[in-house]
């Protein structure tokens, strides 16, 4: 099992220097970092992870083709893989996230990756490329620079098509926000699917799955503390709720409070936004809560995730959600020094 970490840009340069160097230190495989909305730029972050790590491998979880062009992605990967060679991976998807702000319709959204992925792998590949998609359009366009040869992409979803179209055309996946042997084995099975679809075997794609992590001696409070992401999560997905791996037609009843208070906020702009859920946090039972997280004691968490290698995940992407008294190195701390010795697994490959 690899293990990454995922940051957003809510850290300074010089803590994300600390971080950086904490999280190498501490045995985990890669950075993530995320192109989140209105926070600090996910490439200037990487080029601080870049330079001031040896080994890790870094990228992005997730920049998407709608409020950056796949050309200017392109360019800005490539320029990251020239800084800390062998190590860059372009995690991209659909995105969301500020985009009400911005006016930006997220229109098509398998089609717009399918596009942008291969502008982009064309651009590598120093090729002059002119699209006329659904999507994504450019007029005889290439890089003014050689790119550095073979560059993972790995895309980041949670809708079925999506989960496919990972399987057909990119060199793994990240499911988020998924962490239950019912909900990934659905996901891998779809990911199967889509790698058929182009002859691809499975063993050359990354199954890696996005969790928050909540690791405390008093597993409750750990679970419970997570119960006011899982409605982050519900409030970002609706009213798509048949969508996810999870969905009962139960929760129209169950959470009618918490549909109406979506009904009447629209989408969340952003993370800030997630703090409005907690009034309905007693709606979410542990049941659903375990199935969106990885959270418990370290004994249970380790448990968990050997039953998570069992299906085939060999990655896990987590975002550190400390407990009051915690801070998200204590969680990280923790997690490398207790939870990590009692998974007993030969280490995966790096993604390539």
């Amino acid at each position: 099992m690899r293990y990454g970490v995922l940051l957003v840009g809510e850290h300074g340069p010089q803590q994300l220097v600390d971080l950086t160097q904490l999280i190498s230190s501490l045995g985990y495989h890669t950075l993530w970092y995320a192109d989140e909305r209105f926070y600090r730029d996910a490439y200037v972050g990487l080029a601080i992870v870049a330079l001031n790590s040896k080994g890790i491998q870094f990228g992005t979880c997730a920049t998407d083709p709608y409020s950056r062009h796949p050309a200017l992605t392109a360019v800005a990967m490539a320029s990251l893989a020239e800084l800390a060679p062998g190590r860059a991976i372009l995690g991209i998807a659909a995105g969301g996230s500020g985009f009400e702000a911005l006016g930006i319709d997220r229109k098509k959204p398998v089609t717009a990756l399918s596009e942008a992925i291969t502008t982009i792998r064309k651009l590598w590949n120093g090729e002059e490329v002119t699209v006329e998609g659904k999507v994504v359009s450019c007029k005889e366009l290439s890089l003014g620079f050689d790119a550095p040869a073979g560059i993972p992409i790995v895309l980041a979803a949670t809708g079925p098509q999506l989960i496919s179209l990972a399987g057909e055309i990119a060199d793994g996946i990240i499911v988020g926000d998924y962490s239950s042997v019912r909900t990934l084995s659905r996901a891998r099975d779809l990911l199967e699917k889509g790698a058929a679809k182009s002859g691809r075997s499975m063993s050359n794609i990354t199954f890696a799955a996005r969790v928050n992590l909540a690791v405390a001696e008093d597993g409750k409070a750990a679970k419970d503390s997570m119960r006011a992401w899982v409605g982050a999560v519900l409030w970002d997905t609706y009213p798509g709720w048949d969508m996810l791996f999870d969905y009962s037609p139960k929760w129209q009843v169950d959470l009618e409070p918490f549909i109406a208070f979506i009904r009447s906020h629209g989408k969340p702009r952003g993370i800030a936004d997630y703090d409005k859920v907690l009034d309905f946090v007693n709606l979410f039972s542990e049941e659903l809560v375990m199935e969106h997280v990885l959270a418990g004691t370290p004994d249970q968490v380790a448990e968990h995730i050997k039953q998570l290698e069992s299906i085939g995940v060999n990655e896990l992407v987590l975002f550190p959600s400390p407990l009051p008294g915690q801070s998200p190195e204590d969680v990280l701390r923790l997690f490398a020094e207790r939870v990590m010795p009692r998974v007993a697994s030969s280490s995966s490959p790096p993604i390539t």
